[in-house]
Formats: structure tokens, C-alpha cells, sequence
């Protein structure tokens, strides 16, 4: 059995059914989700650092927007990791991954 080591459930989204993170007037795309933070790309022009504030809005597929602020604690490989200051609600990681289930699963 594989143990979890995270604090919080993560989903991952497939390349075609990622959210928006809108900030610092642009848009990139996220990776993935959990109670506590997010990852998201970058492309190599963009410059972040371990410790930065970040704010910004996730827009997910079905319009549901959610204002986010953290600290960048994790660069690597194109990817940017944040902690929240307010934690996105348990419910939405929840309705995300069932979405991901009931879109990927009726087309098995």
C-alpha cells in the first residue's frame, strides 16, 4: 500500500482540463490543486523565487473563481508550488476530482 504523505488531498489535472491561475496580468496553467496550495507552469522567462507573495484568481471549467493569496515554496522542472494564506474549500478539491472521474470515465 502506498503511504500519503501530503497534508492535504491533491488532484492532478490532465494537459486538456487544467484551471487558469490569472496573476501579476497573466495567465498560467495549473498543474494541480489541494486544500493548501497549488502548482502551476511557467514558462523560463517568467522569474519566481522561493518566498515570494503571489496573489491572483483560479478560474476553474465551470466559471467557479476562487481569489487566492500564498508563498511560492517550491520551483522546479517549469513548475511553480504555493502555499494558500486561505485554504480553497475542501468541497471544491472534492467537486474537481469528481469532475475529472465523471469526464474521463464516460469515455471508457
Amino acid at each position: 500500500m502506498i503511504e500519503q504523505k501530503r497534508e492535504y488531498y491533491r488532484v492532478e489535472y490532465p494537459l486538456n482540463d487544467r484551471p487558469a491561475l490569472l496573476s501579476m496580468d497573466d495567465e498560467f496553467e495549473v498543474v494541480d490543486i489541494s486544500e493548501g496550495g497549488l502548482k502551476f507552469k511557467v514558462d523560463s522567462n517568467v522569474n519566481f523565487t522561493v518566498g515570494d507573495e503571489l496573489g491572483g484568481t483560479i478560474k476553474f471549467s465551470d466559471n467557479y473563481t476562487f481569489a487566492c493569496k500564498g508563498k511560492v515554496i517550491r520551483i522546479d522542472d517549469g513548475n511553480v508550488a504555493i502555499n494558500y494564506a486561505h485554504h480553497l474549500p475542501l468541497e471544491r478539491v472534492r467537486l474537481e476530482h469528481l469532475l475529472l472521474i465523471q469526464k474521463y470515465h464516460a469515455k471508457h
